[in-house]
């Protein structure tokens, strides 16, 4: 007779090993990846009122999405482009 797991308390997926080369390499792509987004964030600065205007964003929006959490920063600035560009649409 088959029995399942929920009965003999064993998870039913095995636990992955730890493997601290693949744990390091994943926090090295991590911080990278802060880096690069860092640096975008940088280069937005430098750019003038009516380059970022272009863009469809201010330079409040890119301090704004320099000061949230870096999961969120990415989607902050596409979704202030997208409110700009609905609104630019409607004035037209």
């Amino acid at each position: 007779m088959a029995y399942s797991s929920a009965y003999d308390g064993r998870p039913d997926v095995a636990a992955r090993p730890f493997d601290p080369l693949r744990t390091f390499a994943a926090w090295i792509a991590r911080a990278r990846a802060r880096r690069a987004q860092r640096a975008a964030f940088s280069t937005l600065l430098e750019c003038d009122a009516a380059t970022l205007n272009d863009l469809g964003i201010t330079r409040a929006g890119v301090l704004e999405s320099l000061r949230r959490p870096r999961h969120e920063a990415g989607r902050t600035l596409p979704r202030r482009r997208a409110e700009s560009s609905r609104a630019w649409l409607t004035r037209s």
